[in-house]
């Protein structure tokens, strides 16, 4: 008789919080998902129903406060990469990323070539 299988242990259950039930329960400069963007953001202003959001990339965006919900720690982290990532790319640092660059003219045709790491 063959031994029984054991069964993968199951996915981390991750805890979404609850969207906000009154705008007076979001704080300024608290950082906050946008379902409908699909993204979080960092509060700047609250306009009655209406939360203006910022990303670190300087994005800006108006939500109602009923989309919104506060980010869980993993959302809170990713928004913090992301304004790191930003201000790496500002610092005038190389990017990594390869390039489409064009052929010289004199050789006559159009193939592009990818230049980069």
């Amino acid at each position: 008789m063959r031994p029984k299988r054991q069964l993968a242990r199951p996915v981390r259950e991750i805890r979404i919080p609850r969207t906000f039930a009154e705008p007076r329960e979001i704080a300024i400069g608290a950082v906050v998902f946008d379902g409908d963007a699909e993204m979080p953001g960092t509060v700047r202003d609250i306009v009655g129903d209406y939360v203006d959001l910022e990303r670190p990339t300087g994005r800006a965006w108006r939500a109602r406060f009923r989309r919104l919900r506060p980010a869980t720690d993993w959302e809170r982290r990713q928004l913090a990469a992301v304004g790191a990532l930003h201000r790496q790319q500002q610092k005038g640092l190389p990017d990594r990323s390869p390039r489409l660059v064009a052929p010289p003219a004199r050789y006559g045709h159009s193939r592009w070539r990818v230049q980069g790491p």
